[in-house]
């Protein structure tokens, strides 16, 4: 498994740091460690960045075509400057974000695709639990990110979130 740390530090901090410049808001402890949490649950602890058994999702944080073109819409059609953020870790516009994020054919970009995760659950009603909140954060995940539709079940998100982040916090 990576290191944990390494990548709240790495990646999920700067994309939030950045998102932040155009989304004041975006970025909290509580989406730092659900992003984390997201992320070591979907990639089966960092172990995939596709979908088990040929399904269509992609990267650490297991993004589907549609829900990419339904966020792409919804929140970064609407945030020009943030749009312009993400292309530019992209390549500044000379890559395709899908294919970024996806890694057709090229590297995987895991800021943008921790973007995107993040946008998942931006344009989504109510505040995130607190970041100590285990149980909180799994019914989030399962409401918001994997929804109804999804095979994952709170109490995994849940095991996992108390198992490798709550110690993270708690340093």
């Amino acid at each position: 498994m990576l290191p944990l740390m390494w990548i709240a530090k790495h990646i999920i901090d700067p994309t939030l740091d950045l998102m932040e410049q155009h989304d004041p808001g975006v970025r909290s402890d509580s989406a730092r460690w659900l992003l984390l949490g997201t992320a070591l649950k979907e990639s089966d602890r960092f172990r995939t960045r596709r979908q088990y058994g040929g399904g269509p999702a992609r990267s650490f944080w297991q993004i589907e075509r549609p829900t990419y073109d339904d966020v792409m819409a919804r929140y970064f059609g609407k945030n020009f400057g943030m749009l312009q953020m993400l292309r530019w870790l992209c390549g500044n516009g000379t890559v395709n974000v899908w294919a970024s994020i996806a890694g057709d054919g090229q590297a995987d970009n895991d800021w943008a695709a921790c973007m995107v995760a993040r946008a998942i659950y931006r344009f989504r009603p109510g505040a995130l639990p607190a970041p100590t909140d285990a149980v909180g954060m799994g019914l989030h995940w399962k409401k918001f990110y994997n929804t109804s539709a999804g095979k994952g079940i709170p109490e995994d998100f849940t095991r996992i979130y108390t198992d490798f982040v709550l110690p993270l916090i708690r340093e």
